[in-house]
C-alpha cells in the first residue's frame, strides 16, 4: 500500500542557505496546472545561514504537491530589496539583472506587499495585494517545483543562496494504527520464537 494514497496531510519542508538576513518571508505554492490552487506560509525572520521549517497541510493529496511550483519571496537588507527563489535555469539568466528587467514588475511595490502580508489574515491580504498575487501567478515558469532552487537577491541580481523544497505524505491515523499493529505482531512472534 502506497503512503501517498492514504495520506491525510502533507509535510512541506523548506531548507534555505542564504547569504543575507531575510524578513517578511513568504513561501508561496501554486498548482501549475491552470486551476490556480495556491496557498502561502508566512515564515519568521531568517538570519543569514542555514534555516529549515516544515509546515503540515491537512486533508490534502500528497501527490499533487509533488508537481506544484514553490517560491520564496522575502525582503533583504535595509534598502527594501526583494529576494526570490527561482528555478535554477531561470536564475542563471536573472543574475546580474534588475528585478524590473527580469520580471517587468516594480520591486518596491512587491517589497511593500510583502510587508503588508503581516496581518491576521495573510491570504486575504495576498489576494488584495493584486501586484503580489499577479506577480506569482503569471511567472510560474520561472519558479521551481520540489527540489533545489536559487535565491536571487535583487536589486543587483546576485546569487543569494539556495532553497530546497521537499514534500512528504503524513499517513492518516488508521494507517498508523495498522502499521503499529503489524509491528506489535512481529514483536510478539519474535518473543515466542526465543
Amino acid at each position: 500500500m502506497a503512503l501517498g494514497s492514504t495520506a491525510m496531510a502533507v509535510d512541506v519542508n523548506v531548507n534555505l542557505d542564504t547569504t543575507q538576513d531575510l524578513s517578511n518571508s513568504v513561501l508561496l505554492y501554486n498548482s501549475n496546472d491552470g486551476t490556480n490552487d495556491f496557498g502561502l506560509f508566512l515564515l519568521p525572520d531568517i538570519a543569514a545561514g542555514s534555516y529549515s521549517q516544515t509546515v503540515t497541510i491537512s486533508g490534502d493529496d500528497y501527490q499533487k504537491y509533488q508537481t506544484y511550483k514553490y517560491t520564496l519571496l522575502s525582503n533583504y537588507g535595509t534598502g527594501g530589496g526583494v529576494s526570490v527563489a527561482m528555478d535554477n535555469t531561470a536564475a542563471g539568466t536573472a543574475i546580474g539583472n534588475s528585478f524590473e528587467t527580469v520580471f517587468n514588475a516594480d520591486e518596491s511595490t512587491i517589497s511593500t506587499d510583502l510587508v503588508n502580508l503581516r496581518s491576521d489574515d495573510a491570504l486575504t491580504q495576498f489576494l488584495a495585494g493584486a501586484d503580489l498575487n499577479n506577480f506569482f501567478s503569471t511567472r510560474l515558469t520561472q519558479m521551481p517545483t520540489v527540489g533545489p532552487a536559487t535565491l536571487i537577491d535583487f536589486s543587483n541580481g546576485f546569487n543569494g543562496g539556495t532553497m530546497t523544497v521537499t514534500v512528504t505524505p503524513v499517513p492518516e491515523p488508521a494507517t498508523l494504527l495498522g502499521l503499529g499493529a503489524g509491528a506489535l505482531v512481529l514483536v510478539r512472534r519474535r518473543k515466542r520464537s526465543l
